[in-house]
């Protein structure tokens, strides 16, 4: 009986831990529907992490681009 007694209380933890993590996700991922099932909160997530990837990537580029002088520091 003391094993069935671990086994759910190792599984009330792990979906505990689950639901702290999707929490905040849903606090990192803006317009995240907090009604969303959790795929589609992943999905979102994949999504939103995508579009910044390709930001830092176009943002780069730009970076490489400039022919701006750098600040001069005072």
């Amino acid at each position: 009986m003391q094993g069935l007694s671990n086994k759910y209380l190792d599984l009330q933890v792990r979906r505990t831990r689950i639901s702290d993590r999707i929490r905040r996700l849903q606090e990192l991922v803006p317009n995240m529907d907090k009604q969303t099932n959790t795929a589609d909160m992943l999905d979102e997530a994949l999504q939103y992490v995508k579009a910044l990837e390709s930001q830092i990537q176009e943002l780069t580029e730009q970076q490489k681009r400039c022919r701006c002088k750098p600040k001069e520091e005072n």
